[in-house]
């Protein structure tokens, strides 16, 4: 090991020697370090970095056309429903605006029964037993008492066109009950609808009441009744 390691550090010296005595033995400087080529500069294409356009939305569906609006009710021209608006009209309402009951009943055909200084007149032309009854005003002359007297399935009749009366007025009425009385303190049942227009400093109100009997049979083997009140106030 000690001669090879001596004999390697010979060999070295020996050489460097010679070197050192040899001109020609140096070595040739180093070159110039080449200088790397720049990367090249040219940018990628603009719409290369874009990102490719958005799809155009779908239009949403266009809205179906508004449905048009319904038709206003119709008042009947004739049956029993006209005909007890023609009382409203013809006699209540002027009744209670001043021109009293007994002129105004005179002045549409009603005659005086003096016994109880009603006024009646027929109700329809099918039966004499078919009668409107106008109650005298008494002491409340905003208040007009109407009692009819019709035939079997004319109330709902009536109870429609007063609907729609109520409905069209202007000032428009509205409902405002609709309920049984299965026994009034006289021993009647009855089913009351009511309309009324109401402010803070006036008030026009419709009662329509059918009356029957508790166990629902007519009042009289002759005809159904009901009874009207029409109303006008301020306050």
């Amino acid at each position: 090991m000690r001669i090879a390691l001596s004999s390697l550090i010979l060999v070295a010296g020996i050489a460097t020697a010679a070197q050192a005595q040899d001109p020609a033995a140096q070595p040739a400087p180093p070159a110039a370090p080449t200088t790397a080529a720049p990367a090249s500069a040219t940018p990628a294409p603009a719409d290369a970095a874009q990102p490719a356009p958005a799809a155009p939305a779908a239009e949403a569906p266009a809205a179906p056309p508004a449905e048009p609006a319904p038709p206003p009710p119709t008042l009947p021209t004739s049956g029993y429903g006209f005909e007890a608006i023609q009382v409203i009209e013809k006699i209540c309402i002027p009744a209670v605006r001043g021109q009293g009951v007994d002129p105004v009943a005179k002045a549409n055909g009603f005659k005086m029964n003096r016994r109880d200084q009603t006024w009646a007149k027929p109700f329809g032309t099918e039966n004499k037993a078919y009668q409107v009854i106008v109650f005298p005003s008494g002491s409340n002359k905003s208040v007009c008492n109407v009692e009819l007297r019709y035939p079997v399935g004319a109330a709902e009749d009536i109870a429609k066109a007063l609907n729609v009366w109520a409905f069209v007025q202007q000032p428009p009425l509205d409902p405002t009950a609709n309920y049984t009385q299965p026994q009034d303190p006289d021993g009647l049942k009855r089913v009351r609808r009511s309309w009324e227009y109401l402010t803070t400093n006036r008030s026009i109100g419709l009662n329509y009441s059918t009356v029957r009997k508790p166990d629902d049979s007519q009042v009289n083997a002759k005809y159904d009744m009901g009874t009207l009140q029409y109303q006008e106030r301020t306050f």
